[in-house]
């Protein structure tokens, strides 16, 4: 996903706390680092970068708001790297016992 793409190519330069993506007049995102010596450091080294050969092109800035806001991860539109996982959700809220299944592959949800 999109979300994935730019977590990969920022993560390098600081941790990466949000990201939130518009689609309107192309494609616009808005990634919150965890520091501004983090953004400043990602701005410096990514913008006028090509994600890919020849396209892509990030034009860099930085933002206003000093924090994004996620209501919800969802991986064409905003994610949110602070929450300890995406199980919350799917758990009315609450926290999940266990953050990874002991046995077998993923936990399914139970369905009456």
């Amino acid at each position: 996903s999109l979300q994935d793409v730019l977590h990969k190519i920022c993560v390098p330069h600081g941790q990466v706390m949000r990201i939130v993506i518009f689609k309107k007049n192309g494609v616009q995102a808005m990634v919150e680092f965890d520091s501004l010596e983090s953004a400043t450091r990602a701005r410096e080294n990514l913008n006028g970068a090509d994600i890919y050969s020849g396209c892509c092109t990030l034009k860099i800035d930085f933002a206003k708001p000093e924090k994004l806001n996620v209501y919800k991860n969802e991986p064409e539109t905003s994610w949110d790297y602070t929450l300890a996982t995406a199980v919350k959700e799917i758990t009315n809220g609450r926290s999940p016992l266990l953050q990874e299944p002991l046995y077998g592959t993923r936990a399914q949800q139970y369905s009456k």
